[in-house]
């Protein structure tokens, strides 16, 4: 996992991404492969269909410099009037370049008929060598810039600023699309706006335009003003932001696709919502893949190097209006509570129209794939919460999710601002009693093979939970939670609230209860619970396992619930027990492929969660803070046979360990003074152990 960060805190810029998906391709290995890994020329998918209950996108963006041609003339321009100029009367294929260490005012983007084959570029003067290559992330460095305060360190051998620059000293925007202004690539831009002049709502605007592509530009704010949203692609489609650098600043339409970026923001890192329209459509189609999403610490109160700035901090992603959506490989880092209810997830699913007009017909949430991802310095790993209030309405769909192989550490962490009331996941649906319509009632959600480790003091519980009671149908249904590892907390099981309206006010911390009350079919088992026998009133469903204290699992190496090596070791009571022959618990070789070289922003192999240098997070800040990114198929891993074993990242057939350790799982559960329950049966009955 990634090492904690206690010196910063950073601010954040909003993106807004809409993408339109489908095969079981071989894992990403090297750039630009990586970047179109589910994408093929022509915009050929390779998704696949469905993972689980989710339908995979079926639209994708190929975003390599091979299929963006700009083979006409090169124009070369020095200043902003000469920039505008030149854009007037470009050609569809021109290229455009700004000299490079030059600054240009804001400029809006003209229509000009352009297709696939004749793409204008935008980017800076400097030569190609100058620049990272293709499908490798873009830092501050290029700008001129060796470090930023509160933000993790990136190598920076040659600070020569290589990039041209774009920033408003206005309230308005740096870059703004007419309709109809597709096909354009920018590469090698800062995009930025002036210090000491207020709030800016938006660098970047796409909206009406499609076929865009950032590539390698550093977008930011300033340390010391708002700038509430970095890229809004609202009424886009085909738009993409890879191998980018967004800090200090913080919605969408058509095929998106945020790949390979390193992402800061306040609020939230990347939002997908509507603010009070009835007639808008979820955006479709997005992939977010390879990214590092990241809090400063030094937005956090009671941090040693707390800026004393008050932002507005919540979650990393969060998704109010979305469709067919990828989330994979992604590293996600540092977060806390403090904003009202919400309790700083790393991704929260919360279909919702902001306003007061509602509910909407077009808004929902559905089919989010979330796979192979990993979390730390977190509060909350995973929400689920689609509660209509005061000050915003339910939505029409909030179904068909599929999340696993994701592993969270470092969770409800010392020091963790206002995190004593957090529940590790949420699912719930109401907080009062106004109760959902029909089609905004959660049902068919998968969690599987999910690690969640605590380093702190015990959080307030695994699940805050909430919806319809079978008085009130239709309930929550088709709800697997199966083969996954968790801390049960102090409590294990709350209701979000709204009296006898919640099915979860039956049975306040008996799990069992609360499911049967929610949840019909539901399905509970496999999973790894720690702490879940420490009190005789809390009732299970059968088939789960209880050991006292997470050390008994026997990780690969535990250290503390934080940068872990979480394999489980040759000797777990638990090897090889999921219901798939496999360990319980991520499938962590599949996660450290996937999220392997996000934080630097290339693509490696495997690489082991605990094998993060500390020197690269140095933490320490600056202050923005909205959101960084606003917007509106699973490749074939293959597990251990079962008579295979994973150690210490290796593959050794059990047979071979057969001196070692007993074959037999029920000699393992007698040998650890442990059993897994039979039966609906209490704490008191549970041998722990001895």
């Amino acid at each position: 996992m990634f090492p904690y960060i206690t010196e910063g805190i950073l601010p954040k810029l909003g993106i807004a991404l809409l993408l339109v998906s489908a095969a079981t391709p071989s894992l990403a290995q090297g750039a630009p492969a990586g970047e179109n890994l589910y994408c093929g020329p022509g915009n050929i998918p390779n998704f696949g269909a469905t993972d689980g209950p989710a339908t995979l996108p079926q639209s994708c963006y190929y975003t390599a410099l091979s299929g963006t041609i700009s083979g006409g003339n090169v124009y070369t321009a020095t200043s902003t009037s000469g920039l505008i100029k030149v854009l007037s009367t470009s050609q569809c294929g021109d290229v455009i370049q700004l000299t490079a260490g030059s600054t240009f005012g804001m400029f809006t983007v003209p229509a000009k008929s352009c297709d696939a084959n004749h793409y204008i570029t935008i980017r800076t003067s400097s030569p190609d060598s100058s620049l990272p290559a293709e499908g490798t992330r873009i830092t501050p460095c290029y700008a001129g810039v060796v470090a930023l305060p509160g933000r993790p360190a990136y190598s920076c051998p040659d600070s020569t600023n290589v990039m041209a620059k774009i920033s408003t000293s206005t309230k308005g925007r740096d870059i703004g699309f007419t309709s109809g202004a597709n096909y354009y690539r920018f590469i090698g831009l800062e995009l930025t706006r002036d210090a000491g002049t207020g709030t800016v709502s938006t660098l970047v605007s796409t909206n009406g335009a499609s076929n865009v592509i950032f590539d390698r530009v550093w977008a930011h704010g300033t340390a010391t003003d708002i700038t509430s949203v970095g890229f809004s692609l609202d009424t886009s489609s085909f738009v993409a932001i890879i191998d980018s650098y967004l800090n200090d600043d913080t919605t969408p339409e058509g095929t998106w696709k945020i790949v390979n970026n390193f992402v800061e923001g306040a609020a939230e890192d990347v939002g997908f919502g509507t603010a009070g329209l009835s007639t808008v459509f979820a955006p479709a189609d997005i992939e977010i893949r390879h990214n590092y999403f990241y809090k400063p610490t030094i937005w956090m109160p009671g941090d040693l190097n707390y800026n004393g700035l008050s932002f507005v901090v919540r979650n990393h992603l969060e998704f109010k209006n979305a469709t067919r959506v990828l989330i994979e490989g992604n590293g996600i880092q540092n977060s806390w509570g403090g904003y009202g209810v919400q309790q700083g997830s790393a991704i929260i699913l919360t279909p919702r129209i902001v306003g007061t007009i509602g509910p909407c017909a077009n808004c929902f949430v559905t089919n989010v794939t979330i796979r192979f991802n990993t979390g730390s310095h977190l509060p909350q790993a995973i929400a689920l919460a689609s509660p209509g209030n005061t000050s915003e309405k339910y939505a029409s769909g909030n179904n068909n999710f599929s999340i696993h192989d994701n592993v969270f550490d470092d969770l409800n962490y010392s020091g963790c601002y206002k995190c004593s009331t957090a529940y590790t996941n949420q699912m719930f649906a109401l907080i009062n009693a106004n109760l959902p319509p029909a089609n905004d009632v959660l049902h068919d959600v998968t969690v599987d093979h999910l690690t969640e480790v605590v380093s702190g003091p015990l959080p307030a519980g695994f699940l805050d939970l909430g919806g319809p009671t079978a008085a009130n149908p239709p309930q929550e249904s088709n709800i697997v939670m199966t083969n996954s590892i968790f801390s049960a907390g102090k409590v294990p099981v709350t209701n979000s609230g709204g009296a006898s309206a919640n099915c979860a006010t039956v049975s306040s911390g008996s799990p069992r209860a609360n499911f049967d009350a929610c949840w019909n079919p539901y399905t509970f088992s496999t999973n790894v619970v720690v702490g879940g026998a420490a009190n005789a009133s809390w009732v299970w469903p059968s088939g789960n396992f209880f050991p006292a204290t997470a050390d008994l699992i026997n990780f690969v190496n535990l250290n503390g619930g934080v940068r872990g090596d979480y394999h489980l070791s040759l000797w777990s009571p638990y090897k090889g027990m999921a219901t798939d022959g496999q360990d319980p618990g991520a499938n962590i070789d599949a996660v450290n492929t996937y999220v392997g070289g996000s934080l630097d922003g290339v693509w490696l192999s495997a690489r082991p969660l605990g094998g993060w240098s500390n020197s690269r997070f140095n933490g320490a800040g600056d202050r923005d803070r909205t959101g960084d990114i606003q917007l509106g198929k699973l490749a074939s891993i293959p597990r251990p046979a079962k008579n295979q074993a994973f150690t210490a990242g290796h593959l050794r057939p059990r047979a071979a360990l057969s001196a070692l350790i007993e074959h037999d799982s029920e000699h393992n559960f007698k040998r650890c003074g442990m059993r897994k329950s039979s039966s609906a049966e209490s704490s008191k009955d549970r041998p722990r152990k001895g």
